[in-house]
């Protein structure tokens, strides 16, 4: 078993590093020819929604590492109904951290003019935001599923699903931005790429995973509860640092792009 894990621990870092390397290019080019064709207010834009969404993702307050923390144990003991209920249980989680975050977008709607300097210039903000917002909402209908790959050593699965619709992401992006010029369009497209994405590694995981239709009723205990509350409280420190650090960064990615 040692051997099996140390070569799954291999496996996950070789592909992991690797997809992260073409990542970061893929993303470099498309945020050049981003600039390029809709110009840094765009840019600017892109960076403030960014920014919006990390702070509202802190309602999800470290609840999936946590649960993916609780399932290592009853995966090694092949204890299938244990599983099956911690997935359950971030289902709910996440579902309720997705609706509260939409939820939260729309009701700043009204307000995101205030957060854009020379917002008179940029038509359509609203629907902008929109997009954007759903584009993040939608992942966490889905986003479940990645746990139990993660736990298992199997993270590689969800990361080369990832690539992959990245990069069809990618090639279509570039041809609306050159062709179309169009910002909606651009985030239509990163949002059907979300969606496809999750779906396929929603089906990929019932399919590895058939146990986990069959417990839908599962339900975690009380102990389980206890001890997810704990490692939430621990993840809460690290979740608040992240957000000051990324928001100062997309704030000053903002403010040079617009100025």
């Amino acid at each position: 078993m040692n051997n099996g894990r140390a070569r799954n621990a291999i496996v996950n870092s070789s592909i992991l590093a690797s997809v992260q390397l073409v990542t970061v290019i893929l993303r470099f080019v498309n945020q050049t020819i981003f600039i390029q064709t809709l110009g840094k207010q765009f840019l600017g834009l892109n960076a403030l929604f960014s920014n919006i969404l990390s702070f509202l993702a802190f309602a999800e307050l470290g609840i999936g590492t946590s649960i993916v923390y609780s399932i290592y144990k009853p995966l090694a003991d092949g204890d299938e109904r244990e599983v099956s209920a911690l997935m359950n249980f971030i289902r709910k989680a996440y579902i309720a951290i997705g609706i509260v975050i939409g939820l939260t977008g729309l009701i700043l709607l009204p307000f995101l003019p205030a957060f854009i300097k020379n917002s008179a210039t940029i038509d359509h903000i609203q629907i902008y935001f929109v997009l954007y917002l759903a584009n993040s909402v939608i992942s966490y209908f889905f986003t479940y599923k990645r746990s139990i790959l993660i736990a298992d050593q199997h993270e590689y699965i969800s990361a080369l699903n990832q690539f992959l619709f990245l990069i069809i992401q990618t090639i279509v992006q570039i041809l609306v931005l050159f062709v179309l010029h169009d910002y909606a369009i651009y985030l239509i497209v990163a949002f059907f790429a979300t969606l496809g994405s999750n779906i396929s590694i929603s089906k990929s995981v019932d399919r590895s995973y058939p146990y986990l239709q069959k417990n839908l009723n599962a339900r975690i205990t009380k102990e389980d509860r206890k001890k997810i509350g704990k490692n939430i409280v621990g993840m809460v420190g690290s979740k608040i640092g992240n957000i000051v650090v990324c928001s100062e960064v997309n704030k000053l990615d903002y403010f040079c792009s617009v100025n």
